[in-house]
């Protein structure tokens, strides 16, 4: 390797530094709102003030409940065999996400206003 070829992986990991280091620093909204959606489609919402408990049934029999509590939202439980939705724990800044693919489920926390930090875009990228 050669003296450039240092500088440039330096300047390159100092840069992916900087950029991780910007993004951690950056104030995060508090989410309003849990929108609950089964196979695409939207099938419930509750605040995050407020204490509730809500079951979701698959067509297939899965299983998924979903707890709000402090402010924050989890699937407290699910009958999918992996248990990933159930182990990623709670969120509560608005666009986080917990998924259960099994179930279909899918949480999402949005600002009290109910939309997400994106949802004025309607098109990210056409690609051809």
């Amino acid at each position: 390797m050669k003296r450039n070829d240092i500088l440039l992986i330096a300047l390159v990991l100092v840069a992916a530094l900087a950029t991780w280091v910007f993004t951690r620093m950056l104030p995060r909204q508090a989410a309003g709102q849990a929108l609950v959606s089964q196979n695409g489609a939207q099938i419930a919402g509750f605040p995050l003030d407020r204490e509730t408990t809500f079951t979701v049934t698959g067509d297939a029999g899965q299983i998924n409940m979903i707890g709000i509590s402090g402010g924050r939202a989890r699937m407290l439980s699910a009958n999918c065999p992996d248990q990933l939705c159930v182990r990623q724990g709670e969120i509560w800044r608005t666009g986080q996400t917990v998924v259960c693919l099994p179930g279909r489920v899918v949480i999402t926390l949005t600002g009290a206003s109910g939309q997400s930090p994106d949802s004025g875009l309607d098109v990210d990228i056409v690609a051809q």
